[in-house]
Parts: C-alpha cells; sequence; structure tokens
C-alpha cells in the first residue's frame, strides 16, 4: 500500500513537472510580448513576430540533442551498461557544446540574409537584428540546458527541473522589465539569455546532491549518436515545424498584405502556441 501511494505521487510529480516545462516556450514569447508592447510599441511586437521563429529553431535543435540523449542514456541505463549509459551522456554533451557552437556561428555570419528574408521595412528589421542579436548568445548556451534539464528530469530530481523553470521564467521577467528601458529591444532578449542561464546553475545543483547517478564519461558510438538523433526528432519536430511555418506566414504577410499585420499575427500566434502547450500534455 504504501509502495503504491509513493509510486502516485510519483507519478504525478513527474507530469506536473513535464507538463510545466511545456509552458516554458511559450511563456518566454509571452514575456517578450508583453513588455515589448507594453514599453515599446507596435514596431516591436512586429520585430519580434519576424525574429521569434529564429528561437524556434534553436529550441528545435536544444531538444533534438537534450532529448534524444536522455532517451539513449535510460535505454543503457535499462539494459544495465552503466559505464555505456554514461558515456552516452558525454556524447550528449559534448554534441550540445558543438552544436550551440555551430548554431551561433550561423546566426551570426547569416543574421542579414536571414532578416532580409521577410523584405519588411528599415525600421522593422533594424528593430529585429537587435533583439534577434542575443540569439546567437543564447544559441551557444540553450542545448547544454536541453541536456541538463533532460537528464536531471531523468534522475528523478523532477522538483530541482521544476524550480529550474520558475528561476528561469522569474530571471526572464525581472530582468527584461528592467533593462529594456536601458538597452531597448535587445533587453528583451538579454532578459531570455539570463533565465536560461539561471535554470542551468539550478540544474547544477543536482550535481552535488547524493541522489545523483549521473556521471561523465568521454566517449563516441556512431549507433548511440543515430539513436539519440532518431529519439530526439520525434520530441522536438513539432518546433522545427512550427519554425519553418511562422517564417512563411510572415513572409507571406509582408509581401501579400502589410507589415501592420505582423502585431495582430503575433498575438494570433501566442494563441496558437498556448493551444499546443495542451496537445503535449
Amino acid at each position: 500500500m504504501a509502495k503504491r501511494r509513493f509510486y502516485k505521487r510519483k507519478y504525478r510529480s513527474l507530469v506536473a513537472a513535464g507538463s510545466l516545462s511545456l509552458f516554458i516556450f511559450f511563456l518566454t514569447g509571452l514575456i517578450d510580448n508583453v513588455v515589448g508592447g507594453w514599453m515599446l510599441g507596435e514596431i516591436a511586437l512586429s520585430a519580434i513576430s519576424l525574429a521569434m521563429p529564429f528561437f524556434t529553431l534553436i529550441v528545435f535543435f536544444g531538444k533534438l540533442v537534450g532529448t534524444g540523449t536522455a532517451a539513449v542514456y535510460s535505454l543503457e541505463c535499462g539494459r544495465f551498461h552503466e559505464q555505456q549509459a554514461h558515456r552516452v551522456f558525454g556524447q550528449g554533451v559534448v554534441l550540445a557544446v558543438a552544436s550551440g557552437v555551430v548554431m551561433s556561428a550561423v546566426l551570426f555570419f547569416g543574421r542579414s540574409s536571414f532578416l532580409h528574408f521577410f523584405r519588411a521595412s528599415t525600421n522593422i528589421l533594424d528593430q529585429a537584428s537587435a533583439y534577434y542579436f542575443n540569439f546567437c548568445w543564447i544559441a551557444l548556451v540553450y542545448p547544454l540546458y536541453q541536456v541538463g534539464y533532460n537528464m536531471v528530469y531523468n534522475d528523478g530530481d523532477e522538483r530541482l527541473c521544476v524550480l529550474s523553470d520558475v528561476v528561469q521564467i522569474a530571471v526572464n521577467t525581472v530582468a527584461s522589465v528592467l533593462l529594456t528601458p536601458r538597452f531597448g529591444i535587445s533587453g528583451l532578449s538579454i532578459g531570455t539569455l539570463m533565465g536560461i542561464i539561471g535554470g542551468l546553475l539550478v540544474l547544477c545543483i543536482h550535481a552535488f546532491r547524493p541522489s545523483n547517478s549521473i556521471r561523465f564519461r568521454f566517449g563516441f558510438c556512431g549507433e548511440d549518436l543515430k539513436n539519440m538523433f532518431s529519439n530526439g526528432l520525434a520530441a522536438s519536430f513539432s518546433s522545427l515545424l512550427t519554425a519553418v511555418l511562422t517564417m512563411y506566414f510572415s513572409r507571406l504577410i509582408v509581401s501579400h498584405f502589410t507589415e501592420h499585420l505582423l502585431p495582430v499575427y503575433s498575438i494570433v500566434q501566442m494563441f496558437v502556441d498556448f493551444a499546443g502547450v495542451f496537445g503535449g500534455v
């Protein structure tokens, strides 16, 4: 009876933590849109609408690596291949760092070409470029954050994951409100970056807990890499699809209608993202 109660509590705790994590992407976009619209106005909302698909791409690659690493790690643990599981984690960390560097470089050097794809006015593109610039730094950190989050969750410390989510949103909100008046729209993406770093630092607490069973070992296995991508793609494909469709519709609105509709599209997209959260839950 006691075991049954324990399993029920653990199940509810894991479901609650996993469901909360699905809200983070939505809340990040919500914070930027609300604070940007409140403090900077319509042009800021249009700029965020154009730049946000690139943040979604960062989320896609982060989930691809993070979810894939945790899935293969769990598989090796289930086979009682403890050392191989540790090497999978090490491979995931190296892959997260490498993918972060590559993404950051692509976003940095392709910034002008990517944003001019939308063919918006100079005012909006300048604002979008300022907001977008800090995505280069976010790309460095986010894959590592996703690996850490998924591994800590798999290791049974879902309460620390919840604390990480809360810290991420709280730091993001406070930093955005404080930095936007000084740095303009760039302050919003700086707030996002600070929130992710804060959440990652909270996850690092797990390394010092007695219950931590995660160990870092260097290693590489082509088969594990293949399984990491296949498992990660299943969980992250929706983010890739969202990014591509959002880019297309933003370009469509600017080209065939008017860029003044971008703030409206941004609000509609928030409701779509919110509905998607419940689909994931």
